[in-house]
């Protein structure tokens, strides 16, 4: 009886604790730097240390952002080894992250030294699951673009659209973010790709096999639509 009573509390020790490090970093303003409080964060952070350090100067290209990015390499694995991967792409994603994590990373060294063409970035959705003020979304990512183009100083950048999500609320909260990001565009440096509209159809809903069964992140099919949208542009961004 009294080891049960024990290990039931741990248990919650380990689970509020749990619950107290996801709720610190999460209740960042978007725009305070910050890691991701869970135990793979750091070791995935310092596998893309690992491959700024091994690849440096070869990353003609590279792809930052949340799981919608880093799964790439899984769902959207064969349009990526056919469409990016022989042009020196390289993928700079984790999952989970939020635009302030995002803003960490660029502060610890992950980009430092590079010299890419070309960067594609999205992040925002998680902003969203967070239920972040859309106008507070915007702040932070102006607050990245400036980093960006600060530290890689002859990048161009095509700025992702957030992309639609399960549930009516989330998509309007998406919607806003959209808005107050594409102002960002200057079409020199920065420009901004919409994707929204072909990720739902006329009226509004998400198109089911473009997605996987969660509604957010993209199936196989949902990758090969992205590039789809996405090659002119990359295509005339790296002329």
């Amino acid at each position: 009886m009294y080891n049960s009573t024990l290990f039931i509390m741990i248990l919650v020790i380990i689970v509020n604790t749990c619950i107290n490090l996801v709720l610190s970093s999460s209740s960042k303003k978007p725009w305070d730097p910050v890691p991701q409080y869970i135990p793979t964060y750091q070791s995935k952070h310092q596998q893309l240390l690992n491959q700024t350090k091994q690849f440096g100067k070869k990353i003609q290209i590279v792809f930052l952002g949340d799981s919608i990015i880093e799964n790439w390499l899984n769902n959207g694995k064969k349009v990526w080894q056919q469409f990016y991967e022989k042009r020196q792409s390289y993928n700079y994603g984790i999952g989970g992250d939020l635009t302030q994590h995002i803003l960490w990373r660029i502060d610890n060294g992950e980009l430092d030294g590079l010299q890419p063409k070309l960067l594609v970035l999205l992040v925002g959705t998680n902003n969203v699951a967070n239920h972040d003020k859309p106008v507070d979304v915007g702040k932070a990512m102006q607050l990245i673009l400036k980093k960006l183009l600060t530290k890689l100083s002859n990048v161009k950048i095509i700025l992702m659209s957030v992309f639609p999500r399960g549930g009516q609320k989330d998509d309007q909260q998406v919607d806003e973010i959209n808005e107050i990001i594409k102002k960002n565009s200057d079409n020199s440096k920065v420009f901004f790709l919409e994707v929204t509209k072909k990720f739902r159809t006329n009226v509004g809903q998400l198109i089911e096999k473009l997605y996987m069964p969660d509604k957010l992140h993209l199936s196989e099919e949902g990758y090969k639509m992205w590039q789809k949208i996405m090659q002119p542009m990359f295509d005339k961004l790296l002329k």
